[in-house]
């Protein structure tokens, strides 16, 4: 059951992120964290060899942006696509929020230190041609994904208080 903090603050804690959270969209899972982490330990950016990163279904951006605060600064640009306008809207409010929203496609960038940051796109996976229709830029060095795992038909039978909270 979802933790009664989440539900009153609106926000959940993503290792030293706090995220902010809202239904539609999935409240970020300790067991998503833990992998997140073990990526973190596994994939070794630097500034002098950056990466990009692709998030497919990046939901509240938890993924994402929690590798942009836990690896060096300057070494990744990651890049997060979802079907949901709600979860674009949240994955962008939390990329301001945690400091690595980057900046508009189109504007050049004042800032001249070097930073991690997080672009949330509002794409459709399943669309052949999402890749180009989305404006990403790949190759991409590391792709993740979380998707909602739960069969539709298990979803609709779940207690109310799970479905519309969690």
């Amino acid at each position: 059951m979802l933790d009664v903090f989440t539900r009153v603050t609106g926000t959940q804690p993503f290792g030293p992120l706090t995220l902010l959270t809202r239904s539609p969209v999935l409240i970020p899972r300790p067991e998503t964290e833990d992998w997140t982490v073990r990526l973190s330990k596994l994939v070794k950016p630097t500034s002098q060899k950056p990466i990009q990163l692709l998030d497919l279904c990046t939901g509240s951006g938890c993924i994402p942006l929690l590798l942009c605060n836990l690896w060096p600064p300057g070494s990744v640009r990651a890049y997060g696509v979802d079907i949901g306008s709600e979860a674009v809207q949240l994955a962008t409010e939390n990329a301001t929020l945690t400091g690595h929203r980057a900046p508009p496609a189109n504007s050049p960038s004042h800032d001249a230190s070097p930073r991690n940051t997080f672009r949330a796109l509002h794409a459709n996976i399943r669309d052949p041609d999402f890749v180009r229709t989305s404006g990403l830029r790949p190759p991409f060095d590391v792709i993740t994904s979380n998707p909602p795992y739960i069969p539709k038909r298990e979803y609709d039978a779940l207690p109310p208080s799970v479905r519309e909270f969690e």
